[in-house]
């Protein structure tokens, strides 16, 4: 009958936004009900009202909160439906890993002012995280903080370690033997959703280390086939080292992390966890470690997140899918304007471009568009069309009309001014 997801962002001053979808599969009943928190106390009791539009697919509702309760690398953020009729609970409480997009991140082994701000730290600084290290004494004797990112080509990682005698290690396949980081990636292939107890017994294992006094990244384990272990002299790295802070800043593209091509999307999630190796010189001590590398079964959920957009950026979905795009969509003569490619090819139409004429060509289910830079039309299957607001170049991209192009393949486009938000059907 209906189905109900949450989605998060991060807002730049450390609070959140909850995102609940509400998708309906009637076509002639109208869904509504409340979102009432359960969870996390803090938040507990905040309610708004959220309801579906017969024949509409998707609708949503923003709340902003202070805190989704994962501080920490556990999300403890729960909710009900409420209709008139019953009470659906929903739950994201579990061992949650969340990635922030990334934003000027530069890796050099220097974690500059701002730079990891958009992330959550996991500090790895209590006892519990330490059960396999010797004779742990406190934060100065070892610790650490977990940041991640991503964007479309690559996955970033910074670990920030306090360790009291820092030790390199020898030989680049044992390099955890030193003092080292661990980080398992698992991916399911088939639908970009790690649940916990549900993974294979393969997965994608890292090592960050000084092997020799030489930064070093070294593939453990992998997954597949398709990629193999070895020095990853393909991926960027950084360590630091001052006094007893260490820093191990590391990014790798998706395609060489997996062997494959991946295109991430905000809400995919993967398999994480990290360990941070311990060795005072005298060999191995053990660990202090989030989730453990020795089953992927009890591995967090890594989840990729969006941050919240700013008051004048443009958000653009087709369907729940926000779309990425390399120039930002503008608005012109209160027309919304967006990147050629990729909407057209989000919009699953084959694109070709007539350099001479700045004529785009787009071609779905038999249905031929073309459209000029500077054109007071476009044709959609041999008619015209007059368009409110031409194409035209910002910053070496060509920008169309959204509603225009994507109504000419027959979907529906709404407007949410208050979100200043586009949702393609």
């Amino acid at each position: 009958m209906f189905d109900i997801k949450a989605d998060i962002y991060k807002n730049t001053d450390d609070s959140w936004q909850v995102k609940i979808y509400l998708t309906s599969y009637l076509t002639d009943i109208t869904v509504k009900g409340k979102i009432v928190f359960t969870s996390p106390e803090c938040i507990k009791g905040q309610s708004f009202d959220i309801s579906s539009t017969p024949g509409e697919l998707t609708t949503y509702a923003v709340c902003d909160v202070p805190s989704i309760g994962a501080d920490n690398g556990y999300c403890d953020l729960k909710f009900n439906f409420v209709t008139n009729s019953r009470t659906y609970p929903y739950d994201f409480c579990k061992a949650v890993s969340l990635a922030s997009p990334a934003n000027g991140i530069v890796i050099d082994g220097v974690i500059e002012d701002g730079e990891w701000n958009s992330a959550c730290a996991i500090v790895t600084d209590e006892e519990q995280y330490a059960s396999h290290l010797k004779g742990w004494a406190g934060k100065e004797d070892m610790s650490a903080k977990s940041y991640i990112a991503w964007d479309n080509e690559r996955f970033y990682f910074c670990g920030e370690t306090l360790d009291n005698t820092f030790a390199t290690a020898e030989e680049k396949p044992t390099l955890w033997q030193g003092d080292s980081i661990q980080i398992v990636v698992y991916h399911d292939s088939e639908n970009n959703h790690y649940v916990p107890g549900e993974a294979g017994k393969t997965y994608h294992e890292l090592g960050l280390a000084s092997v020799n006094g030489v930064p070093c990244a070294y593939k453990l384990k992998a997954q597949t086939d398709a990629t193999q272990t070895g020095e990853m002299t393909y991926a960027d790295f950084a360590l630091t080292n001052d006094g007893n802070k260490n820093v191990f800043e590391f990014s790798i593209k998706w395609s060489d992390l997996f062997g494959y091509e991946y295109t991430p999307s905000a809400g995919d999630t993967l398999g994480f966890s990290v360990v941070y190796n311990d060795n005072d010189g005298e060999g191995r001590r053990g660990f202090v470690e989030y989730c453990g590398i020795t089953d992927p079964n009890a591995l967090s959920q890594l989840y990729l997140m969006n941050t919240a957009p700013s008051k004048d950026e443009i958000s653009v979905y087709v369907n729940d899918k926000k779309l990425s795009f390399d120039s930002a969509p503008v608005i012109v003569q209160g027309r919304t304007l967006v990147p050629l490619r990729a909407i057209f090819e989000e919009l699953g139409a084959d694109v070709s471009w007539e350099d001479e004429t700045k004529t785009a060509y787009a071609e779905k289910d038999g249905i031929t568009l073309s459209i000029t830079i500077g054109g007071s039309v476009m044709t959609v299957g041999g008619k015209e069309i007059a368009l409110d607001v031409p194409p035209q170049l910002v910053k070496d991209r060509t920008l169309v009309p959204l509603r225009a192009v994507s109504e000419a393949f027959g979907n529906t486009v709404d407007w949410i001014d208050e979100t200043k938000t586009v949702i393609i059907h």
